[in-house]
């Protein structure tokens, strides 16, 4: 009998090449480096700009349940530690260099060179940084069995909660700064503009997405700053009350393991969840600054060759290097991958499957069974931050929705990037179909202090704009009243 697959799905907006490189380290890279990778099949579904990628949960839980006794032993989890550091700063590095260039002055040769490069040290460090998953729904699993079902109810949320500021956090911080510069010296005083260049600098990125790339300048910034001066926040309160929550938090969690008599092994797992809470989100913020460079080496190809921009965003790698090198453009097929395919990785090489047309409809239909979307009025979830709160939804997939997002109402989507921040703050409640505890919409649910469920898979698909729902995130459901 065939099992019945559990499976694990994250949905985005995005094209293939922005996505290529990421997806693919969670397979055979990652199991080169660990031993363990996510599953042994990757799929990954594209369709209406929008991407599916699956694979079995109970694999992925399993797989990273082998994985925390690694990360456990003080030696190894240290040179984990720095072996991601040298990786994350090479990359940075790369990545500024690329920047400062002048693509357009560049060779075919020079410019695929370059792109070849990139793309190898960018697989390096994704075959590292795609074990956070791993690690945090491993260490969730453990978590759970160390815990009785009253100790779960009552502490898991506060266990698994981060103690350290995000790069959202970091990024809003100092935005703080200068509009507090803004208040006292005005917009034209010369150490304000020297400070927001600098920060434009910093975090141009911010709003990017697998979805699409946007370089924010100062001047998105300076009115940024002008509509908190308009809105007359506390700026100082908001930073205190931030600091404030995260030394409750330390000393919530250390309370708890005397409550529950927490063993060195279980404190050390929850200490584990913690960094890689940092982690993750350390990740992104990198990743969302690598995006840029990825859009703008298929821009300065598209403009070489000819070819529409949104047609290229949905090449592979090898497709890009190929037109590159001068070979016959493959437009016939660009066409098909961006009307609908599927690319899958496997744990045993860094190559991949692409079906188009016919044949991916019937790979789907092969791969997926009699797998569908149960339409159910009530969801379970996970409880990311804990809260009941009941609402009208507002579904946001994509960021061009974003200003859609009215005060207290309840956000719904597939999941959360940086640049749902704005929509985030204005939410009484947050619901997305994946994610983990250590996943964007956890950390941030968490720093608002907003109940938040994720994991429901199907949420976006059940609920609509206008929907009365009451979140009950102590328990991780999601009901719809009306």
């Amino acid at each position: 009998m065939t099992k019945k697959i559990n499976w694990w799905i994250w949905e985005r907006p995005s094209a293939i090449h922005i996505i290529y490189t990421a997806a693919l380290s969670a397979t055979a890279p990652l199991k080169k480096r660990f031993g363990e990778c996510y599953d042994k099949q990757l799929y990954g579904f594209f369709k209406d700009g929008m991407i599916r990628w699956m694979c079995d949960l109970d694999e992925l839980i399993n797989n990273g349940k082998k994985i925390i006794p690694m990360f456990l032993d003080k030696r190894k989890y240290e040179r984990f530690i720095q072996e991601w550091k040298t990786k994350y700063s090479e990359i940075k590095k790369e990545l500024e260099k690329i920047n400062s260039l002048n693509l357009k002055t560049l060779s075919d040769e020079q410019l695929l060179d370059i792109y070849n490069e990139f793309d190898k040290n960018y697989l390096d460090w994704w075959g590292i940084g795609q074990v956070a998953e791993m690690v945090s729904y491993g260490g969730e699993d453990i978590l759970k069995e160390r815990l009785t079902k009253k100790q779960f109810r009552m502490y898991f949320n506060i266990l698994v909660t981060p103690t350290k500021k995000s790069a959202a956090n970091n990024e809003e911080e100092e935005f703080f700064e200068l509009v507090k510069l803004a208040g006292k010296k005005g917009f034209k005083d010369s150490g304000f503009k020297k400070k927001v260049k600098n920060h434009a600098k910093k975090y141009y990125w911010i709003q990017n997405s697998f979805g699409g790339t946007k370089v924010l300048d100062e001047e998105f910034f300076i009115e940024k700053a002008k509509k908190q001066l308009k809105d007359n926040a506390d700026v100082d309160k908001l930073v205190e009350d931030n600091e404030k929550r995260l030394e409750s938090i330390k000393r919530e969690k250390e309370e708890i393991f005397k409550e529950i008599n927490a063993s060195e092994e279980t404190k050390k797992i929850v200490r584990l969840l913690d960094y890689f809470c940092l982690f993750q989100d350390e990740r992104k913020a990198l990743d969302m600054q690598a995006n840029s460079i990825l859009n703008s080496f298929c821009r300065e190809v598209a403009r070489r060759k000819n070819i529409e921009f949104h047609l290229l965003e949905y090449c592979v790698p090898d497709q890009l290097r190929d037109i590159l090198s001068g070979k016959e453009i493959p437009l016939r097929k660009l066409e098909m991958q961006k009307e609908r395919c599927i690319v899958i990785f496997n744990e045993k090489n860094t190559s991949s499957e692409i079906f188009r047309g016919k044949e991916c409809i019937k790979k789907e239909k092969d791969i997926l069974g009699e797998f569908v979307l149960e339409n159910n009025n009530e969801l379970m979830g996970m409880c990311a931050s804990t809260g009941r709160y009941i609402g009208n939804v507002r579904k946001i997939i994509t960021a061009k929705d974003i200003d859609k997002m009215l005060p207290g109402e309840v956000l719904v989507s597939t999941m959360t990037t940086p640049n749902f921040i704005p929509a985030m703050k204005k939410a009484g409640a947050i619901v997305t179909d994946e994610g983990g505890i250590t996943c964007h919409a956890a950390i941030v649910s968490r720093e608002l202090g907003i109940p938040c469920v994720i994991g429901t898979k199907v949420a976006t698909k059940i609920f609509e704009d206008g929907d009365i729902v009451e979140v009950r995130a102590n328990h991780g459901t999601v009901r719809k009243i009306k």
